[in-house]
């Protein structure tokens, strides 16, 4: 009887042993969440379907070793164009990626950095970036940059758990499966490739009503705990002191979208902001005139942002396509392409209050300009300021 239990006892745990090896290889030669630096085979993107973006994006700046990197949120992540023709110093790799803070372009900043290769970085910054209320920064949440830039997550606890979970096989053969290459995840240098909406109307209400309500609710830049301008001096002193040419842009949400800003009351904190970042950017770039650090105002109610949106009443299948926007977050990338060649084109702008580069000579006559071609939008599109002021009744 002891031989029958000391039997089905030795045939339980070679079992076990055997399940458990197959595990541990099949995760690691398939590697869903590539933690160990291979290639991969030419059928899968180097962003794997499984894996985090914000990891992904920095396994591919390993691999790609970009002269130039774009960084910022999912707008700029799907708006500006890594492959454009302008680009002098290639390649370039876009590493903005959907809910980025100014503590994410930081770091990534840095990684891209690490390669040796860096020598330009364009930095898209959106006022919620600057959202202190909304992510609390802590440093370890960037270890894995470090990691993965000296290849030692093997030894991490974290790794190992991957190896051996059953969520990790499950992707794993996710992974071998998978031929969907228009996943959203497959992108061309970091470009993140959006449909067309297809009722943009009812995506703007649905999106300004969720500004409105969630994210420009309780605002702040600074709190007890953090202030987010230091990244955006971080950002500045790091451009300086390892020879990066930088190009700061301030992204052009649609005009009804900043309108909801200034309905929420946030016009003052806004236009401070924006001051904010030129005083900073002055003094920093007192300490080496040489290099070159500049900001570009894209925001406002100039040409493109003022884009007129598909009438309410039309049906859906007669919902024409809008030029500049997706929805009122986030532009198109022939508006991006509009942002390239102003960045790297240095061509005057004076006349249209789209890509104007700030200083301190500038900035208050800028924000008034604003200000003006604000009431001149509201004149042309009073529908648009109505149903902006009506969220303040719901």
């Amino acid at each position: 009887m002891n031989t029958i239990y000391k039997n089905y006892l030795y045939v339980f745990l070679i079992s076990t042993l055997i399940i458990f090896i197959l595990v541990i290889s099949t995760n690691r030669l398939i590697d869903p969440y590539s933690f160990f630096y291979e290639p991969t085979k030419q059928e899968f993107n180097f962003l794997k379907p499984y894996i985090p973006t914000t990891r992904a994006k920095a396994l591919a700046i390993l691999k790609i070793r970009p002269k130039t990197i774009i960084l910022g949120s999912s707008r700029t992540e799907s708006g500006v164009d890594p492959n454009h023709a302008l680009w002098d110093l290639q390649p370039v790799f876009n590493a903005a990626f959907g809910g980025a803070d100014i503590y994410d372009s930081f770091y990534f900043l840095k990684h891209a950095n690490s390669t040796g290769e860096l020598k330009k970085a364009v930095i898209m910054v959106d006022f919620f970036m600057f959202n202190a209320q909304r992510k609390m920064y802590k440093e370890e949440n960037y270890e894995f940059l470090e990691l993965i830039e000296k290849q030692s997550e093997l030894f991490k606890f974290e790794t190992l758990k991957y190896l051996i979970s059953l969520q990790t096989i499950g992707d794993s053969f996710k992974t071998l499966m998978n031929k969907d290459l228009t996943n959203e995840l497959n992108v061309d240098y970091g470009l993140r490739k959006v449909p067309q909406v297809t009722f943009p109307y009812s995506k703007f209400i649905s999106t300004e009503s969720a500004f409105y309500k969630v994210h420009y609710h309780n605002f702040k830049t600074q709190n007890s705990y953090q202030d987010n301008q230091k990244a955006f001096e971080w950002i500045i002193d790091f451009s300086i002191e390892n020879n990066i040419d930088l190009s700061i842009g301030i992204s052009p949400i649609h005009a009804r979208l900043l309108e909801v800003l200034y309905v929420k009351g946030h016009q003052e904190e806004f236009e401070n902001w924006k001051r904010n970042l030129i005083q900073i950017l002055e003094l920093k770039k007192g300490r080496n005139l040489q290099n070159k650090v500049n900001i570009y105002d894209f925001s406002g109610f100039n040409t493109y942002t003022s884009e007129a949106i598909p009438n309410k009443e039309n049906k859906e299948d007669i919902q024409t396509n809008m030029e500049w926007y997706l929805e009122p977050s986030h532009y198109k990338k022939s508006l991006g392409n509009k942002i390239i060649e102003r960045l790297l084109t240095e061509e005057d702008n004076s006349k249209n209050s789209f890509g104007i580069k700030l200083n301190k000579d500038n900035i208050e006559e800028h924000l008034v300009k604003i200000q003006n071609e604000r009431e001149l939008w509201k004149n042309k599109f009073p529908q648009y300021s109505k149903e902006i002021h009506s969220l303040k009744q719901h």
